[in-house]
Order: C-alpha cells, then structure tokens, then sequence
C-alpha cells in the first residue's frame, strides 16, 4: 500500500530485550528457510548493530498447513500508542447489504505485510533468532496498533466505492439489482473497478 507506517512508542517505556526462544529441532531448517525467503522478499532485514528493542520469535502454525513467523513483542505492545482507529464487525454492514444479490470476497494475502514501516518504526520490530537478530520492514503480525493501522490504510485506498465493504483482511464486493442480471452486472462492474484500484 502507498505510504509508510511510523510507530509510536510511549516516552516513559523502557526498551526490553528478549532472549531467542527455543526452536523444536523438527522446524528449524523450515524456519531457516522461510527466514531467507522473506529476507529475499525485503519482509525483513538482518540487524547487526545494537538495537533497543528486541522481541522473540513465534512460529505459529497455520491451518493450512504452514507456519506463520510472528514476534512476540509483549514489552513492545505495552509501549506502542494506538490510534483506536474503529474496527467495523460483520453486524456494521448488514444493513447496507439487505438487497445485495450478488457477493465476492477477496483476501488481503498477509495483509499487514502489505504496510511498510519507515525507517525508525522497523528497528522497534528487531526479534531474535537462533541465527541472529532481524527487523521487519514491513508491518508484523502480533504488534498491538496492526489491525487499526491496516483497516485504516485499507479504508483510505478503498474511499469513495458503492458495493465494497471491508472487515479486517477481508473484501466483499457487491451486486444489486431488481434482477439477478442486474445484480450480476453491478457486481462485476464494482469488482472490476476493485482491480483496477
């Protein structure tokens, strides 16, 4: 997304370095792996020099079948400021969708790496790994201020449409009409005008 992520931490925190935690032996070399992937994409850095702010690592286990690389960065959270920007729930949407005939749904792939972080707010991401520190240079899953700061930079590149509603990582494009026809045409003229967004 267009645009850079700062976060800001609480003047009074105290920066909290975390040990690695242990990795069991049978994913070591998958998270190895999946390390130099996203080191590859420019998801993370290697840090070398001395840094404030180190978080562990967290291999979470998807239900699809892969693992997820998060920090859990529980002395991070208590410092970060968030923007208590509103989080809409399927109930905030229901009534704009009584007459929708026709229904999408996209998914925002690893959403909030779809955020990057500028400079300073990326070396408060530092985790610690068997293999030596990282930052993210995009924004993490597991920071406290990710899902406000991602609903709103998706409510920002997404303004201004009739027929599309988002909740969290997950975009509905819709279709009315008096006739399923109808529907299905307002439906793709919208999903088409999603894409080209």
């Amino acid at each position: 997304m267009p645009g850079t992520v700062h976060l800001e931490t609480n003047e009074t925190a105290t920066p909290t370095a975390m040990p690695p935690r242990r990795v069991p032996v049978a994913i070591k070399q998958t998270l190895k792996n999946e390390l130099a992937r996203l080191e590859t994409r420019q998801i993370i850095t290697k840090v070398i020099e001395p840094t404030d702010w180190v978080s562990s690592l967290v291999v979470v286990h998807k239900s699809n079948g892969k693992n997820r690389i998060c920090i859990d960065p529980q002395h991070l959270n208590t410092a970060l400021k968030r923007g208590h920007y509103p989080l809409p729930v399927i109930d905030d949407i229901l009534s704009h969708i009584s007459n929708v005939k026709v229904f999408s749904k996209a998914d925002c792939k690893d959403g909030f790496l779809q955020c990057e972080l500028d400079t300073e707010s990326s070396y408060l991401t530092n985790f610690q790994t068997h293999w030596g520190r990282y930052r993210y240079n995009r924004m993490p899953f597991g920071i406290s201020p990710a899902p406000e700061i991602f609903q709103q930079k998706l409510d920002q590149n997404l303004e201004g449409f009739d027929g599309v509603f988002i909740i969290a990582d997950d975009i509905l494009i819709t279709g009315r009409g008096d006739t399923l026809d109808d529907a299905n045409r307002d439906h793709d003229a919208n999903l088409s005008e999603f894409m080209q967004r």
